[in-house]
């Protein structure tokens, strides 16, 4: 689903057109980046047109490379914003992004004007260590819950099948 807002303001005499995580009020960019977190299921992108004008603007969502998720290239979603001259575009899907390489291309009155790359990260997975709370031995885990499985518990301490009913 790609969703669009706009408002009409006076932009920088070049014109911007950048990926972000989220937009403030103003359609200034917040945490503005290239490299999208992998748990981010949104990507937004402002703009402001050079010298403030206003016109209609519409911007196609592109995967530029995403492995077997989708061929090259293959468009994502597109939406259109009319007589504006700052905004916020937007992509939103209901699972999370393939990790890969993707494209927003931007274009004011039927004709290109900017387009911005970005790549979509992994996912960020917390792995205990020894050192954090909440560690207990992958060994120790198994056996734990194998015993708890069996209506027994690990090593015959009570203890062991408390915690081992507890999904960490």
């Amino acid at each position: 689903m790609l969703l669009a807002f706009s408002a009409v303001a006076h932009a920088s005499d070049d014109g911007y057109l950048q990926i972000c995580i989220a937009a403030a009020a103003d359609f200034t960019p917040i945490y503005p980046t290239v490299n999208v977190p992998g748990s981010f299921r949104e990507v937004s992108a402002v703009f402001a047109l050079p010298g403030g004008e206003s016109h209609n603007v519409s911007g196609t969502w592109y995967a530029v490379d995403v492995g077997n998720a989708a061929p090259a290239n293959y468009r994502i979603d597109a939406s259109s914003l009319d007589n504006t001259s700052k905004g916020r575009l937007f992509v939103t899907l209901p699972r999370d992004f393939p990790v890969g390489k993707y494209r927003l291309d931007v274009e004011v009155d039927g004709k290109p004007w900017k387009s911005a790359a970005f790549n979509h990260g992994q996912r960020i997975q917390r792995r205990l260590t020894k050192r954090q709370p909440g560690y207990r031995g992958a060994r120790r885990q198994r056996r734990a819950r194998a015993a708890c499985a069996e209506g027994g518990t690990a090593r015959g301490h009570a203890s062991d099948r408390a915690r081992a009913d507890v999904d960490l």
